[in-house]
């Protein structure tokens, strides 16, 4: 019976089982994400390697991607017809290293980490943006045997600063209309993906600007932001780009004035 309980349990049938229990699955970019790894043992023992927690996000992927990189002045043009999901790692934090898990028996491991300061948000006021698949991914990594594996989604609220720009920009008379966390690396980012927050500007205070796209690149010391605007002209539409820094606490930046001196000069 032990023998064929081995062997089920290599290709997962028996075999322990992992479930992660956050102690809250909302936080914000730099917060603190902690929990418990609950391992249960199967119908025998097991070598456990380790155990990770790996914060992940689902990256659109269009169907011409070929590069990584993109500059401010140059961006491939998109085709919506082939579109796709790539989880893609954010940060990956070890939670114990190598243990035995007799069968039968019920372990828990406690965990922390701060949530990096790049990390897309997925929650912009009362609303989630439902197509930002941002979670807790638990690796049981087993010897010898089929790896188990448990998935926990996030809610990321944006930075106080984040919730005064973006302010400023409905102020302005721009309208919200999606967001999307796309492939690509900016400069000053350490990731190969950015998250656009997308916004409509024909009922604007600049209505030459059809579309305002958003990227924050925070850090500890302040916020930048990249804005990328589709511009009306006579021949046609144009994109433009400008950046702006905004200090970390920015309790005395003046959101509205700066972002509307910078729009009047595009």
């Amino acid at each position: 019976m032990g023998f064929f309980d081995k062997m089920l349990s290599k290709v997962g049938i028996g075999a322990a089982k992992v479930d992660t229990i956050l102690n809250s699955s909302l936080t914000k970019p730099g917060g603190l994400i902690s929990g418990v790894v609950h391992v249960k043992g199967g119908n025998v023992d097991q070598d456990i390697s380790h155990i990770d927690v790996s914060l992940m996000v689902g990256v659109k992927v269009e169907s011409d991607d070929e590069s990584d990189d993109y500059t401010y002045d140059v961006k491939k043009d998109i085709d919506d017809d082939y579109t796709y999901y790539e989880p893609n790692l954010i940060y990956k934090h070890r939670v114990t290293g190598s243990f035995k898990i007799h069968k039968g028996e019920n372990r828990q491991f406690p965990f922390e980490f701060n949530v990096p300061l790049e990390v897309p948000i997925t929650v912009l006021g009362p609303y989630k943006l439902s197509n930002i698949k941002l979670y807790v991914k638990t690796d049981l990594d087993i010897e010898n045997a089929l790896d188990k594996a448990d998935e926990d989604y996030l809610e990321i609220e944006p930075l106080p600063t984040m919730v005064n720009f973006l302010n400023a920009i409905v102020n302005l008379g721009f309208s919200f209309h999606k967001a999307d966390v796309e492939k690509g690396r900016l400069p000053g980012s350490n990731y190969h993906f950015f998250q656009e927050i997308e916004f409509y500007g024909s009922r604007s205070r600049f209505p030459k600007i059809k579309e305002l796209e958003v990227t924050f690149l925070a850090n500890p010391n302040e916020v930048n932001v990249i804005l990328e605007m589709d511009k009306k002209g006579l021949f046609g539409s144009s994109d433009k780009y400008r950046e702006m820094s905004i200090p970390y606490d920015g309790s005395n930046f003046n959101y509205e004035n700066e972002l509307s001196n910078l729009l009047s000069q595009v």
